[in-house]
């Protein structure tokens, strides 16, 4: 299954894709566009060696003097109960998290409530560690989605997604509340997906 698609959103940032999904792997390939320029292209690719085990890696070419390469590799590991994910950057940075999917009682064929723990960390300065509770709310009748976490530095984030009535495309609507430093973000944008069987 080959899987087109593209990202807008209001500050002129775009970022397309193309993604195949193999049998026990899926690999991507995107480029980033900002101001009508080029300014990151990626690959990526997620391969499943083992029923409940992934591992993966990434490459990204950015138009950034300091960092014009950065690289990660991945693992994922599905434990019965949740899902398992740790990845390392060449930045030196060090993610890990935990996902568990439930399903809600009015639709039990369906995992339509996720909630994660997360931690991430600089190991050229670990006293930036930072740990967070996340979640992912998905309304069914609607299609609409609402994600979001609340970290260690007192930061609220939130992404609430919805479909355009009689277009092929979602909105997204985003935000981000740092109480900390004061700084405050919002955003709208919209995505479009395509499917093709090849």
């Amino acid at each position: 299954l080959g899987l087109v698609g593209s990202e807008m959103c209001i500050r002129d940032r775009t970022k397309a894709y193309l993604q195949y999904n193999g049998n026990n792997f899926c690999t991507r390939v995107a480029a980033g566009i900002t101001n009508m320029r080029p300014s990151m292209y990626t690959v990526s690719h997620l391969h499943t060696v083992l029923s409940n085990l992934a591992i993966g890696g990434k490459v990204s070419l950015k138009q950034h003097k300091q960092f014009p390469v950065a690289y990660a590799a991945a693992v994922r590991f599905d434990t019965g109960g949740g899902v398992l994910e740790a990845t390392a950057t060449s930045k030196r940075k060090v993610l890990a998290s935990f996902t568990r999917r439930l399903a809600h009682p009015s639709t039990p064929d369906q995992d339509n409530v996720a909630v994660a723990a997360l931690f991430k960390m600089d190991t050229t300065e670990p006293s930036s560690a930072s740990v967070a509770l996340g979640y992912s709310l998905r309304f069914p009748e609607s299609n609409s989605v609402v994600r979001g976490n609340v970290d260690s530095n007192c930061v609220v984030r939130c992404t609430m997604e919805n479909d355009v009535e009689f277009l092929a495309v979602r909105s997204f609507f985003s935000s981000s509340l740092d109480f900390l430093r004061n700084k405050y973000k919002f955003g709208l944008g919209f995505t479009t997906v395509s499917y093709t069987h090849l």
